[in-house]
Formats: structure tokens, sequence, C-alpha cells
């Protein structure tokens, strides 16, 4: 699930970029270049979420031959709302 203004960030033209999931809930996208995986949030997560995501985000790069590499967290897109499971 995302929100409209999500869906802009996304889907943009015929570009899907890859996201990250928190609960089935699309929390940001991702992007892998030149070994540096870079996380965008879309709104503030609690650390316990963020320890999960680094977590994966390790997995993904060594699967990706990146293990020498490093993960970039850029600040949420909302700095204003933090992410709340849905119910």
């Amino acid at each position: 699930m995302m929100t409209a203004e999500q869906r802009k960030a996304v889907c943009v033209g015929a570009a899907i970029y890859p996201t990250i999931l928190v609960d089935g809930t699309v929390g940001g996208m991702w992007d892998l270049k030149n070994g540096v995986l870079t996380v965008e949030p879309f709104h503030p997560l609690p650390d316990g979420v963020m320890a999960e995501l680094a977590a994966e985000a390790a997995r993904l790069m060594a699967f990706a031959g990146a293990e020498e590499g490093s993960i970039t967290w850029l600040p949420p897109r909302s700095s204003t709302r933090t992410w709340s499971p849905s119910i």
C-alpha cells in the first residue's frame, strides 16, 4: 500500500523505483550504485525498524556482490509524521 504522494515519487513515467516495505506499507525507496546502498524513508522510522532495514540491506548487498559496500540513510522526505503500522 502507498499513498498517492508516495506513488508519484515511486512511479515516475515508465520508471518504478525500488521500495522498502514496513509491515506491508511502502516506507521509502532505495538505490544501489557502486557498492553504496542509499535508503530514503518517506517518514521517520523507529530505531527497531531502521535496524531491521539495515540487516536486510546487508543481505541485499551480499546478494549483489557488494559485501564491502556501505549504507547511506537520507533524511525522511516528511519529518512531521512518524511511521506507525496500519491497523
